[in-house]
């Protein structure tokens, strides 16, 4: 029977937030089925991934990216923490009000392949990965899937 174990032998954990099973050990979430994208189980006696919804033993994948119909957008970090110090700089000028910088940075959210939330801090621009029900500071994969928010040249700041 199909374990909520980890290939670490140690048990996961339920992340209600994510829909998902979590290895505290590993710091990592299980791999996910090449069919339907779910957490694999691991299976101890055979060694081996077992997808319960599929009903079938299945080799991990690299990623979780969903078909392009989805319209999810792959960025590489560099052009994602570019995009955020053009908006920075923006605010810092005083191009950009204060409450619409927020607003847009906080949107900035990304997934990595293991569907961990990663972003940048408004205030520190340093990047921060969502783990455990809280932001932690650390350092994020080269490529993350999410949406790049811009907002016009033309939008004047807020009146005081």
């Amino acid at each position: 029977m199909a374990e909520n174990i980890c290939s670490c032998e140690e048990k996961l954990t339920w992340v209600n937030e994510y829909n998902r099973h979590y290895c505290h050990r590993c710091q990592k979430y299980p791999p996910t089925c090449s069919e339907c994208k779910r957490d694999l189980s691991w299976i101890r006696e055979y060694n081996r991934y077992f997808c319960t919804s599929c009903r079938r033993y299945d080799e991990p994948t690299k990623s979780t990216k969903k078909p392009k119909e989805d319209k999810i957008e792959s960025h590489d970090r560099g052009k994602i923490e570019k995009e955020f110090n053009k908006l920075r700089e923006r605010h810092q000028k005083g191009s950009l009000d204060k409450d619409t910088y927020e607003d847009v940075v906080k949107k900035m959210k990304f997934k990595d392949e293991f569907s961990r939330f990663w972003t940048i801090g408004a205030n520190t621009g340093r990047w921060y990965c969502y783990d455990n029900g809280k932001w932690i500071e650390s350092s994020p994969p080269q490529t993350l899937e999410g949406k790049i928010v811009k907002i016009s040249r033309k939008r004047k700041k807020k009146a005081s």
